[in-house]
């Protein structure tokens, strides 16, 4: 193999070990963000008034 086609076959190799890296720590780094979890609505609305009382809990599972 000639000088040449050792660093093309290097530098394919470079490439893809960093497209592989680059996708991992992607998918891991989407992973741990995760939508926050809204729970216990309740809606009511007050007497003689257009006005409505709206309670819910929200949890965010990662803290952010």
């Amino acid at each position: 193999m000639n000088k040449k086609a050792k660093i093309t076959r290097n530098i394919f190799f470079i490439t893809a070990i960093a497209t592989s890296f680059f996708v991992i720590g992607s998918i891991t780094y989407s992973a741990k963000n995760r939508a926050p979890v809204v729970s216990k609505v309740h809606a009511e609305q007050r007497p003689g008034t257009e006005q409505a009382v709206i309670t819910y809990d929200v949890n965010d599972p990662d803290g952010d």
